[in-house]
């Protein structure tokens, strides 16, 4: 438990019998759940569990100072934010942690973890130690949960070792497949930033090949490559350059950053990974694996971003051939005057065959995915009305 909450409590108890025993009268009543990673929240918030115990115990306005301890023992008004209070404090309740009655019983009960013994795994593994974290994780619930409190520490530091280390560690988790806490993981928030951090640092390749492997994935998936794109939204929108726009990649600065990206996805064939994922991934993923297509093309500072992304676009639809697929073009198409022109140049170089490939996937999308006028619209936008 963090001292701050410890002492307070201590002060608590002597300084108020009573109001320590309501406390801990009000504060049993709540149950804790076993989501990792989800702090627990009351049926009451903080405020109102606050507000009942100073009814119960008829605080007079004079004792403000007693007022004042329950706040910072609740959380209540930002009293005290800081990490270790989240993470160790009196509101901090979920399965298997109890600080209230480790407080009680002066003791960790068995059933508990020591913060000490987490700490040690968590901010001191050594490689020899790693698979041993890795395997309690996996195995056992409580362990599991700790990773959810303080998994974020693979996160921190950008050495060549740090970022092994928090490589090694992810990679060891997706690679154990049919583990008893494979599937609370692959929910973790915790564990969800770990995978983008690693990704980040260039293991994105890694990170997308372990995954598409696990079952009930296609989510996290998903997360993953929407949240890396998010990153390089965000720093190319810092250099003054949006992607999704027509205009040419202007400054060497930009064509560098995008060249650095192309370097984390250039092993991967990404071509390949569409055509067999295809189906399972959302469409906001599909966009942006498309995206990055057209990001290993573009060799030089005068290239048309939209229009090499809509040359990507066709190639991936003509290899998929699927109602999703085709919904997915129509819906570019349909997007802007410029999109819907640049889609049409390049239909115009297919051979008939593929041209009347796309012409029918359109026309046989369901009338509830894409309506009679708005295929209409789609194939003379293309060219395709003939």
């Amino acid at each position: 438990m963090s001292f701050d909450s410890l002492l307070l409590l201590m002060v608590l108890r002597e300084f108020s019998p009573y109001t320590f025993n309501t406390l801990i009268s009000e504060y049993k009543k709540l149950d804790s759940i076993s989501l990792l990673d989800k702090v627990f929240e009351p049926p009451l918030p903080p405020e109102a569990l606050f507000k009942r115990i100073i009814k119960k115990v008829e605080l007079i306005p004079e004792q403000f100072s007693l007022e004042l301890l329950l706040k910072f023992l609740l959380g209540i008004d930002n009293s005290n934010s800081t990490a270790s209070y989240r993470e160790q404090g009196l509101n901090y309740k979920i399965k298997g942690i109890n600080y209230l009655e480790r407080v009680l019983l002066e003791n960790v009960p068995e059933t508990e973890l020591r913060d000490q013994v987490v700490f040690k795994n968590y901010f001191e593994p050594s490689p020899s130690s790693m698979d041993s974290l890795i395997h309690k994780i996996l195995a056992h619930e409580n362990w599991a949960i700790s990773f959810g409190r303080f998994g974020k520490c693979f996160c921190l530091g950008s050495s060549q070792e740090e970022v092994s280390r928090r490589k090694n560690f992810a990679l060891g988790i997706l690679s154990a497949q049919g583990e008893k806490n494979t599937e609370l993981l692959l929910k973790s928030e915790a564990f969800e930033n770990l995978l983008v951090k690693v990704a980040e640092d260039g293991g994105l390749e890694d990170i997308l090949t372990k995954l598409v492997l696990l079952n009930s994935s296609e989510h996290l998936l998903d997360t993953i490559i929407i949240k890396y794109h998010e990153l390089l939204k965000r720093q190319l929108s810092m250099l003054g350059y949006s992607p999704s726009s027509s205009e040419v990649i202007k400054t060497a600065e930009i064509f560098d950053f995008l060249e650095q990206y192309k370097s984390h996805t250039e092993k991967i064939n990404i071509i390949e990974f569409l055509e067999i994922h295809f189906q399972h991934l959302c469409i906001e993923s599909i966009r942006i694996l498309i995206e990055y297509i057209t990001i290993q093309k573009l060799i030089c500072l005068e290239q048309n971003y939209l229009n090499e992304y809509s040359k990507s676009y066709i190639e991936i639809i003509c290899k998929v051939r699927s109602h999703k697929a085709y919904k997915l073009l129509a819906e570019f198409t349909l997007d802007s005057s410029a999109k819907s022109d640049s889609v049409k140049e390049h239909i115009k170089t297919l051979s008939l065959e593929e041209k009347d490939g796309i012409k029918a996937g359109i026309k046989n999308l369901p009338e509830f995915e894409l309506g009679r006028v708005h295929k209409n619209q789609t194939l003379i936008s293309m060219g395709l009305n003939y």
